[in-house]
């Protein structure tokens, strides 16, 4: 399969839609996608907010534009290029969930998602480490961060030294997920003496095209600078995430 073509996701805003007329789109675009050298490979919709994103493989985005003008007449608000892994690390998927392929059910599944952010960064300087204790700390990510991100249906985004970051559809297991880290490293850090652990996490909420160009840009950023303030054992949440969390 030729995957030399660039990734393409577009955002459709104020939608007046049904979960079934957006899925009758989708496939008015797979009927004339090769008109347009395009592939138009899943959706996201969400009925309560009517708000679309398609992911679609194609040669530019004029071409994107057009096949959406001829097929449906539904033209995206912003178009933007993506990574196919970057949309899986954070949507989970890179096309049509193997249920609507074979029995034709319509998405209803918001591309909204929280995203927690973990300071790494500052664990590292507050422990002023040597590699016998940059080892503990290893361990730890690996024995008690990745098994709660794991536990709590999260998906971990791959990341570097300052930061681990994941992405969850579920508000509240986001956030039990991040209470759980607390407490686990809480437990952990009363058994050692030497390796203390420093946990700051940052949990925000967004959609994955904004104004910015940048796929969930804005709500990276935001998580990552909550978990900068959020210092040593604290999480601080985003307004949107606590609006959420109380609707």
């Amino acid at each position: 399969e030729d995957l030399s073509m660039p990734l393409y996701m577009d955002r459709h805003d104020g939608l007046e839609a049904t979960a079934k007329s957006v899925a009758e789109a989708h496939q008015l675009d797979l009927e004339i996608q090769s008109h347009f050298d395009c592939k138009a490979l899943t959706y996201w919709f969400d009925e309560g907010k009517r708000i679309a994103f398609c992911l679609i493989e194609g040669p530019n985005k004029k071409a994107v534009e057009e096949m959406h003008r001829n097929s449906h007449g539904l033209i995206p608000n912003k178009i933007i290029e993506v990574r196919s892994d970057m949309v899986e690390y954070f949507l989970g998927r890179i096309s049509d969930p193997e249920s609507v392929k074979k029995s034709k059910e319509f998405i209803n599944e918001t591309a909204y998602r929280t995203i927690m952010y973990i300071d790494c960064k500052h664990i590292l300087t507050n422990l002023k480490l040597d590699r016998k204790n940059e080892t503990g700390l290893v361990t730890s990510l690996n024995k008690i961060i990745r098994p709660a991100i794991k536990n709590y249906d999260g998906i971990e985004v791959k990341i570097n030294s300052e930061g681990l970051m994941a992405s969850f559809t579920s508000v509240s297991k986001s956030l039990k997920c991040a209470l759980q880290i607390q407490e686990d490293i809480r437990q952990a850090n009363k058994k050692s003496k030497s390796c203390k652990i420093f946990v700051s996490i940052g949990l925000s909420m967004g959609y994955p095209i904004t104004d910015k160009e940048d796929f969930f840009g804005e709500t990276v950023l935001l998580a990552k600078r909550l978990s900068e303030i959020a210092n040593s054992h604290n999480i601080v949440l985003s307004n949107d995430f606590r609006n959420e969390l109380e609707s």
